[in-house]
């Protein structure tokens, strides 16, 4: 393993200095190893980013920042509880439907804890899909996608 410069050392402790004043912040608790191994705010900030003014929603339980940061994520699960008047999107109960969803589940929704708003629709990723000759092509694939609303 080779040894940290005088400057990443220093850079190292101001990102988690700033990791453990926006947990507490937060008013949660300290962080314990475990967290910290698998923190994405942490992660981010060793990446020399910005913490997000709000934490960003949460897809099967891990911060989506690239939703925040005006990326097209897929949709890999979702389901509309009418009942309840909720969306379930990718594991994550907290959105509410501000229009009605279509049959195709497209519409806007709301991230309640921020009150943000994003469009869900048909669009497509690429991906790299392996050939029956086992060669790879990149591939779009169609899907349901979700970014967010600008200027909301």
């Amino acid at each position: 393993m080779t040894e940290l410069t005088k400057e990443q050392i220093g850079f190292a402790i101001k990102a988690m200095s700033k990791y453990i004043r926006i947990l507490e912040e937060q008013k949660k608790r300290s962080p314990t190893p475990a967290d910290i191994d698998h923190s994405a705010l942490l992660n981010r900030l060793l990446s020399g980013k910005e913490p997000l003014p709000e934490p960003p929603p949460l897809f099967y339980g891990y911060p989506c920042y690239g939703l925040e940061e005006g990326k097209q994520i897929v949709v890999g699960s979702l389901f509309h509880d009418r009942s309840n008047n909720r969306v379930v999107i990718n594991q994550n109960r907290d959105w509410e439907p501000e229009t009605e969803l279509g049959s195709e589940n497209t519409g806007v929704v709301v991230y309640v804890p921020t009150g943000k708003k994003y469009l869900l629709y048909r669009g497509s990723y690429e991906a790299w899909t392996l050939q029956e000759d086992e060669t790879r092509a990149m591939q779009q694939h169609p899907s349901l996608m979700i970014k967010k609303i600008n200027n909301v």
